[in-house]
């Protein structure tokens, strides 16, 4: 089982990435420096459940800031920038090994020679060399940090997916344009009868199946709706669709 630090002391039920794997790198440095054994448990428990949680973050096209919504521009790079410095470290292994962990009484006194130690058994000599370095290997599972840290940094330079689901609508009414978003963006909507704009509007929106405003007119007719989305890094794109605008 392992352990969330939460960002805000008054909001703890707000799980928030970013501050939570920027307390890991933290962590990670602190136990390296100080090779202190509760720095390392305390790493751990972090790592074992940032691992099971930073997948959920990783939307497709852009990060979540918490489990409500998604990052703004600064947070997602924040968020790249933190995950990276955690795949760095864990690609290097654990923060505290057995090899490098501080002894539990002081160490017996000891001479140093130049000379290899020796050691004669029936007439034979045996030249026993130093202990081989321990080889750093990555924590298992931890390349999770890596993957997504590449995701969202492709995610700044990735447009938006953006399509028109609405199909009909009634005359005479507010009614709201239905499309699907693959992340937040600034979409405009363009509503035109030929070449003549009839209504136009622009709006920030999440990801997911929002709608934006239309004032449909009080006559019936097909329309071409154009939606231009941009995304918080400034990619854009652009689709388009038919409407039809009837009193039935």
């Amino acid at each position: 089982m392992g352990a969330l630090y939460a960002e805000y002391t008054y909001a703890p039920s707000d799980r928030i990435l970013n501050g939570f794997i920027q307390s890991l790198v933290g962590l990670y440095e602190y136990t390296a420096i100080t090779k202190d054994p509760l720095g390392l448990q305390l790493f751990e428990a972090g790592d074992a459940e940032a691992r099971a949680l930073t997948p959920h973050y990783d939307t497709g096209a852009w990060s979540l800031y918490d489990q409500y919504g998604e990052s703004d521009l600064s947070y997602h790079e924040l968020l790249a920038e933190f995950l990276q410095h955690l795949c760095e470290h864990t690609r290097s292994g654990p923060p505290l090994t057995t090899a490098n962990a501080p002894p539990t009484t002081p160490p017996p006194a000891t001479t140093t020679t130049t000379a290899a130690p020796t050691t004669s058994t029936g007439g034979t000599t045996t030249t026993t060399g130093a202990a081989p370095a321990p080889v750093a290997t990555q924590i298992p599972g931890d390349q999770i940090y890596c993957t997504t840290a590449e995701h969202f940094t492709a995610d700044l330079h990735t447009p938006p997916v953006i399509a028109l689901l609405t199909k009909k609508l009634r005359t005479n009414e507010r009614a709201g344009v239905q499309l699907s978003l693959s992340k937040v963006s600034t979409v405009q909507l363009t509503v035109r009868s030929g070449s003549h704009v009839v209504w136009s509007t622009t709006a920030t929106v999440e990801a997911g199946k929002p709608r934006l405003l239309w004032v449909t007119p009080k006559k019936g007719g097909a329309f071409t709706v154009t939606l231009t989305a941009t995304d918080l890094a400034g990619n854009f794109t652009t689709a388009s669709g038919a409407v039809v605008v009837s009193a039935h």
